[in-house]
């Protein structure tokens, strides 16, 4: 292989392994608006909403992160009810996922990288 093909290849897996450490990130489902968001510097990397009751809304995330390949490892309830924290896995990457019920009924979700 010559000079100039190795060059085009180097770029190649370079873009390619910055697509796929983007992908990496997992999606919330849809209909969740993120109130902010953080850098991959960061341990929280997303907080927001989703316009559902709090029991549906757990079901929603759980199912959405499983769709993508990711397992719960922990599910712990917090004290007074209507807030979880959750670690998932997938493919030796940690993420934590806090979810609680708003005051006005929907349900609030924070979610980053456990290290």
């Amino acid at each position: 292989m010559d000079r100039s093909a190795k060059k085009s290849w180097i770029v190649f897996l370079s873009a390619l392994a910055l697509v796929l450490a983007a992908q990496a990130e997992p999606r919330m489902p849809g209909g969740f608006e993120a109130q902010w968001s953080q850098g991959r510097n960061n341990t929280w990397r997303e907080s927001g909403t989703l316009d559902e009751v709090y029991a549906s809304g757990v079901r929603t995330v759980a199912a959405c992160l499983e769709g993508q390949g990711y397992a719960l490892q922990y599910d712990i309830p917090m004290a007074g009810g209507g807030r979880v924290l959750q670690q998932w896995e997938k493919d030796g990457e940690r993420i934590i996922v806090m979810l609680w019920e708003t005051k006005d009924g929907r349900t609030g979700c924070s979610w980053g990288v456990s290290e």
